[in-house]
C-alpha cells in the first residue's frame, strides 16, 4: 500500500488515507486501536472481542470508525451496529458519523438511507446497518447474514445471551464473521454481560479502559466529570468512569473481595520459622477439581495460600491428583508434611484410592452450616487474615467473581467451565484450620542460658556454683 508523501499537507494526507481505507491510523487513539487490533488478530469463525470502556473514552466513536474502515476496505460486506434501542443506535450513529466523516472526500463518502436505517458505501458496495436490541427489536435481525456485528452498550440489554446465541451469532455462520461486545459497566453484577467480561478476563483477552487512560483529557476535565456525579469517591464515578464495580451484595458471594482489598492481600510474604501446612480440595464431578496449598501463621493469626492445583475433565485421576499435589507440597514445604489435608465427599472412591495406593490421606470436611463457614471466610478476608500468592490465579478470579444464582441456592457457573470451585476449596481449608495449635517450640525466643540448661537437663559444676550464689539458703 502506498505511503502518503511527506511533502503533503495534513489534509491531503488524510484524503489519501481515506481512499486507501486507512482511517483508523489517524482517527483512533491507542485505547480504541486495541479493539481494532484484537479484531484483526482474531482467528477462526465467530471471533468475539469483549471490551469494557468507561464513559467519555470514545467508545461509540471508535466502534463506528472501525465499522467504517471495514466497509471501505472490504467489498459487499454487511456490518450491523446494535444499540439497546434502534432509536438510540440512530442517534449514536448520526452524532459520531458526522464527526468521523468530517475529512472524508465525497467520492468515498457513505450515503445514509433513512428508510433502511443504513449507511451505504458506493466504492465497495458495503453497508453499515443500524438496529436495536431490547423490546424484541433484536428479533428483526433473524435471517440476513452479517460479516461483523458490533453490539454497543450491551451491558444495558435485556436477555443478552438469548439475543446473541439465538439471533446474532447465527448471522455469522456462513461468513465466519466476528463480533464486538462493548459497554460501560452494568448497574448490577447479575447482568449477563458480566459472564462475557469474566470469561474474557479469565482468558486474558478483556480490553478494559477507564477515563484516566484517555489521552484526550487533562486532570481538570476529569475533576469536572467527577464533580458532576458526586465526586471521586461516589458510586457513579467509580462505576461509570473507572470501571470499578461497587459490589452488589444481592449477587456477590464474597463482596469483601473488592479490587482494592485484593491488591492488598494478593502478595508474596516470607514464611515464618514454624507453621502448620494445610491442603483443602474441592472435587469436581462435572466441574473443576481445585486443591489449595497453604499454611497457618500462628503469630499473625493469618492463613497464607501459597499455590493451587486445578484439574478438570479426564485429567482428574488418582495419579494426576497425587502427582500434582505431592509435587507442590515438596516444592513449597520440602520434607514438612501437611498437618491436615481436607476434601469434600463428592468422590469417596477417589479419596480411598489415594490413601490405599499412594498413602495420601484426605479427611472428609464437614459441610453443615455452610453459610456460617462462608461468613467466617468473609470476615477473615475482610480483616486481611488471608494472604494469597499471586500465582493462585483461579482462586483470585473465583473470589472476585463468584455470584449466586437467582434463588441463592448455589453459585452461578464460572467462565472456566467450573462452579467457582476454588472458593469452596478455601472454605473447606479455613473451617478446618486448628487456630489454637501453637507450632512454636516451648523454648522459642528463650534466653541462651536458660535454653542451654533446659536442653541439657543438668547443670555444669560452674553453673551450679553461680546458681548457689543467688539462692537463699534455708536455716
Amino acid at each position: 500500500m502506498n505511503q502518503p508523501n511527506n511533502n503533503l499537507t495534513p489534509a491531503q494526507a488524510r484524503t489519501i488515507l481515506w481512499r486507501q481505507g486507512r482511517i483508523v491510523d489517524f482517527l483512533l487513539d491507542n485505547n480504541q486501536m486495541e479493539i481494532y487490533n484484537s479484531l484483526k488478530d482474531g482467528k477462526g469463525a465467530k471471533h468475539t472481542v469483549v471490551a469494557l470502556f468507561s464513559r467519555q473514552t470514545g467508545k461509540s466513536y471508535g466502534l463506528l470508525t472501525i465499522a467504517t474502515q471495514e466497509c471501505l476496505t472490504r467489498k459487499g460486506i454487511t456490518v450491523v451496529f446494535i444499540a439497546p434501542r434502534l432509536k438510540q443506535a440512530r442517534k449514536i450513529a448520526k452524532t459520531n458519523m458526522a464527526e468521523i466523516l468530517k475529512t472524508c472526500p465525497e467520492d468515498v463518502r457513505p450515503k445514509y438511507n433513512a428508510k433502511e436505517e443504513s449507511y451505504y458505501f458506493p466504492t465497495t458496495g458495503s453497508t453499515i446497518e443500524l438496529a436495536g436490541f431490547n423490546a424484541d427489536e433484536v428479533e428483526s435481525q433473524r435471517g440476513p447474514k452479517a460479516h461483523l456485528i458490533i453490539v454497543d452498550e450491551c451491558g444495558f440489554m435485556s436477555n443478552l445471551k438469548y439475543g446473541l446465541k439465538s439471533v446474532l451469532y447465527p448471522k455469522l455462520n456462513t461468513t465466519k464473521g466476528s463480533m464486538i461486545l462493548c459497554s460501560t459497566l452494568p448497574r448490577s453484577q447479575g447482568h449477563e454481560y458480566f459472564e462475557f467480561i469474566k470469561k474474557a478476563e479469565y482468558n486474558g483477552t478483556l480490553i478494559k479502559k477507564n477515563v484516566l487512560e484517555c489521552p484526550r483529557y487533562i486532570k481538570e476535565d476529569i475533576d469536572r466529570f467527577a464533580e458532576e456525579v458526586g465526586g471521586y469517591d461516589s458510586v457513579d464515578f467509580k462505576r461509570e468512569y473507572l470501571n470499578i464495580m461497587i459490589t452488589d451484595d444481592e449477587y456477590a458471594v464474597v463482596p469483601e473481595a473488592t479490587e482494592e482489598l485484593m491488591q492488598e492481600i494478593v502478595k508474596e510474604v516470607p514464611k515464618p520459622p514454624y507453621y502448620d501446612v494445610y491442603v483443602g480440595m474441592d472435587i469436581g464431578v462435572k466441574d473443576l477439581t481445585v486443591a489449595l496449598l497453604g499454611y497457618y501463621d500462628f503469630k499473625k493469626s493469618t492463613v497464607v495460600i501459597l499455590d493451587e492445583v486445578v484439574l478438570k475433565g479426564k485429567t482428574v485421576t488418582t495419579e494426576s491428583i497425587y502427582e500434582s499435589i505431592s509435587f507442590k507440597e515438596n516444592l513449597h514445604f520440602g520434607n514438612k508434611k501437611p498437618y491436615l489435608r481436607i476434601a469434600d465427599d463428592n468422590n469417596q472412591i477417589l479419596l480411598n484410592d489415594l490413601l490405599a495406593t499412594k498413602n495420601m490421606l484426605f479427611q472428609i470436611t464437614r459441610k453443615d452450616q455452610k453459610e456460617a463457614a462462608l461468613n467466617n471466610l468473609r470476615v477473615m478476608l475482610g480483616s486481611k487474615r488471608i494472604i494469597i500468592h499471586p500465582r493462585c490465579k483461579t482462586l483470585i478470579f473465583h473470589l472476585k467473581n463468584a455470584t449466586w444464582n437467582n434463588r441463592k441456592t448455589s453459585y452461578e457457573r464460572s467462565p472456566d467451565n467450573g462452579h467457582y470451585d476454588a472458593l469452596d476449596a478455601l472454605v473447606y481449608l479455613i473451617r478446618n484450620v486448628n487456630f489454637g495449635k501453637n507450632p512454636y517450640p516451648k523454648d522459642y525466643d528463650m534466653p541462651m542460658g536458660d535454653w542451654y540448661m533446659l536442653e541439657n537437663g543438668k547443670r555444669t559444676q560452674f553453673e551450679q556454683r553461680i546458681l548457689d550464689m543467688f539462692t537463699t539458703k534455708k536455716r
